[in-house]
């Protein structure tokens, strides 16, 4: 429901547990996945995604669900190991690519914007050849710099695109 948001509301089995859902299937072609419409593209790349996150889930049902506290398993939550925890400054496993760019104060067309960079959906001529719109012969850089065209090679290589950052300043997507 958390990570996967945009499936979760589209899904038609909201109030189903994760064993019913398990026992629905939630492979290719399991009945788990029933949606109020059609799935746009990008939103069934979501459900290659959790499909993938899935394959190697075993539900055991003579065991008693129990919470884990990641950082400290063996011991469970303490505010000892919290403290430890945020003393190491340590980074959490977050999907950077879903949470990062959706800001209020962030106008929703640079949000857009910000989430295709981060899951590479702009059309660079890299994502033009999988898709089959262009050659691979086609694929080298629009400033005719001799370099392929892809989202590192725009954003940051790229002798014309890539050096409009200057030195000093702050960036934030």
């Amino acid at each position: 429901m958390v990570r996967f948001k945009r499936l979760y509301d589209l899904s038609i089995h909201k109030d189903v547990s994760v064993g019913a859902m398990y026992a629905l299937g939630w492979g290719e072609e399991g009945d788990a996945w029933g949606w109020r419409r059609r799935l746009f593209a990008w939103e069934e790349e979501l459900v290659v995604e959790i499909r993938s996150l899935l394959a190697n889930v075993v539900l055991q049902d003579a065991e008693i669900d129990v919470w884990l506290w990641r950082p400290n398993v063996d011991d469970g939550y303490t505010v000892h190991g919290v403290y430890q925890m945020l003393m190491r400054q340590e980074m959490h496993n977050h999907d950077v690519a879903s949470e990062a760019p959706w800001h209020k104060n962030v106008p929703l067309k640079v949000s857009i914007c910000a989430w295709r960079l981060l899951r590479n959906r702009w059309p660079t001529k890299d994502n033009l050849v999988l898709r089959g719109v262009i050659t691979s012969a086609s694929q080298l850089c629009v400033t005719g710099c001799g370099q392929n065209e892809n989202i590192d090679h725009l954003i940051i290589h790229c002798p014309v695109f890539g050096n409009t950052l200057r030195p000093g300043l702050v960036y934030f997507l």
